[in-house]
C-alpha cells in the first residue's frame, strides 16, 4: 500500500493541494409533509397546498366561480379525492375541526373553469381588481383590501368586474346538491348538501323544503 502509517509518530507533516481544500456543496431535499387543515364552525374552510394532497373521507371538495351579477360565490363539487398543486378550493365538512389531508403520489390535473386563487406564497391582494375570501366564521365570502397579505394555504377570488358589494353569499349549482330525493325537500327536516339529515342541525348551510337556508 502507498498510505504512510502515522499511529506511532509524535508529529507528523501532511501536505494538501488547494483543490482539497474547496468547501463541498450540500443539497438538502426537504420533504412534502401531510397538512394538517383545520374546518371551523361555518363548516367550510379555503384550501391551496403546493403539492398535490389525498382529501379526508369526511371532506367535499368545490371549485368556485362569480356569479355575472357579482353577488354570489357559485360551488361546483368536484368528485375527486385528490386536489392538484397550486389549486385554491373550498372544503365542506359536517364535522368541524382539524382535518389531515396526506401526500399524494399521482398527478392530477388543474380543476377545470375553476376561479378560486391558491394562496401557497403568501400574495398581496392586488390593486386591479375587487377580490373576495371566505369568512373565518361565516358561510360567505367578504371584500380584501388591496395591499393585504393573505395567508398562505388558503384561496380568493376576483369579481368580474368592479365590484362594490361587500360580501358574496354562497350559491350551489346543479352538481353542488347530491342524493336528494323529493320527499326529503319537502318533509320539513334540514338536511346538509350532500342530503344526509341532521336530526339538530348546527350553525351552518343546508337544505330545508326545498331551499337552501343558513343558518347562524
Amino acid at each position: 500500500s502507498d498510505a504512510t502509517d502515522f499511529t506511532n509518530a509524535k508529529d507528523a507533516t501532511v501536505s494538501f493541494k488547494a483543490e482539497d481544500l474547496v468547501p463541498q456543496l450540500t443539497i438538502v431535499y426537504e420533504k412534502n409533509a401531510d397538512i394538517v387543515k383545520t374546518i371551523s364552525d361555518s363548516k367550510y374552510a379555503s384550501f391551496s397546498a403546493a403539492y398535490e394532497v389525498n382529501v379526508p373521507d369526511d371532506v367535499t371538495v368545490y371549485k368556485a366561480k362569480v356569479s355575472a351579477d357579482n353577488k354570489s360565490v357559485v360551488l361546483t363539487k368536484v368528485d375527486t379525492k385528490t386536489i392538484p398543486a397550486n389549486e385554491g378550493v373550498i372544503l365542506y365538512s359536517e364535522v368541524a375541526g382539524d382535518k389531515t389531508f396526506t401526500v399524494a403520489n399521482t398527478s392530477t390535473a388543474a380543476f377545470e373553469g375553476n376561479e378560486l386563487i391558491a394562496s401557497t406564497a403568501q400574495p398581496v391582494v392586488p390593486a386591479d381588481g375587487t377580490y373576495y375570501a371566505l369568512s373565518a366564521s361565516k358561510a360567505e365570502f367578504g371584500v380584501l383590501t388591496a395591499g393585504m397579505t393573505l395567508s398562505a394555504g388558503k384561496a380568493y377570488i376576483k369579481a368580474n368586474a368592479t365590484s362594490e358589494a361587500k360580501t358574496l353569499t354562497i350559491a350551489f349549482d346543479t352538481t353542488g346538491i347530491n342524493n336528494m330525493t323529493t320527499p326529503a325537500a319537502t318533509d320539513g327536516a334540514y338536511y346538509t348538501l350532500q342530503g344526509v339529515r341532521v336530526k339538530t342541525p348546527a350553525k351552518g348551510l343546508y337544505i330545508h323544503n326545498g331551499k337552501k337556508v343558513i343558518i347562524k
